[in-house]
């Protein structure tokens, strides 16, 4: 399981398709949109939460 941190994760949101993180490049493939949508979710509750 893939763990990003706030600042990544708003990498991947904003450009999803071709998200630059530390480790390297993760195309869409590597990021499902399955995966996307349940990280996006969960960060859309938290912000609610708060």
């Amino acid at each position: 399981m893939l763990v990003f941190s706030p600042d990544e994760a708003m990498v991947i949101a904003v450009s999803h398709s071709k998200a630059v993180l530390p480790g390297g490049r993760i195309s869409n493939e590597a990021l499902s949109d399955r995966m996307f949508r349940h990280f996006y979710l969960g960060m859309t509750r938290a912000k609610r939460n708060c």
